[in-house]
């Protein structure tokens, strides 16, 4: 997810160089050049968390739902039935979700 979030905002891959070797010791490093400060705190940190290379410390999909940047995504883009079919059937399953959007305070 991390390399995907990194992608689309940065329009290039994290990790990049000459070499295999070179490329396998940035990705096992984890040496990247972070994303432009245009965007948010929030999603530079989530990019960055998501790219962690010790996998126990990157956040969880309930973890990342929860987050202010995502609830209030949620909450702005999708109608509680929509909520209700896409999550329905996931990990997270009766944890309403959108209610939890709604408490979020509008911020971007």
């Amino acid at each position: 997810m991390g390399v995907m979030l990194y992608e689309m905002a940065a329009l290039r891959p994290p990790f990049d160089a000459p070499s295999l070797h070179m490329l396998s010791m940035k990705i096992v490093r984890g040496a990247f050049t972070p994303v432009s400060t245009n965007f948010s705190a929030g999603l530079r940190k989530l990019i960055a968390d998501t790219l962690n290379v010790t996998a126990s410390r990157r956040p969880t999909v309930n973890a990342i739902l929860k987050l202010p940047l995502i609830q209030n995504r949620i909450k702005t883009n999708l109608s509680t039935s929509i909520v209700a079919t896409e999550f329905s059937h996931t990990v997270l399953h009766r944890q309403n979700v959108y209610q939890a959007a709604k408490a979020v305070p509008s911020s971007n």
